[in-house]
């Protein structure tokens, strides 16, 4: 193994510190573990196809009222 050093937010911090506790790993296998699911192949294939799967969800629906005031001022 090759050591690494990654800088976290302190939510990222500690939601990680929460996680490793419950799951009796230590912060380095949930990262590692983490990274293989993402770097695996087809990884980002199936990223791709969630995009595409919810694309047109809101088809035939009004929008809310919060994102017609957020287009206006576009």
């Amino acid at each position: 193994m090759i050591r690494t050093q990654i800088y976290l937010t302190a939510e990222e911090c500690k939601v990680l510190a929460v996680w490793a506790k419950l799951e009796g790993k230590t912060k380095s296998e949930l990262i590692r573990r983490v990274l293989d699911e993402q770097l695996r192949p087809g990884a980002p294939q199936r990223a791709l196809m969630a995009v595409d799967n919810a694309f047109g969800a809101w088809k035939g629906r009004a929008p809310p009222d919060y994102l017609e005031k957020l287009r206006k001022r576009w």
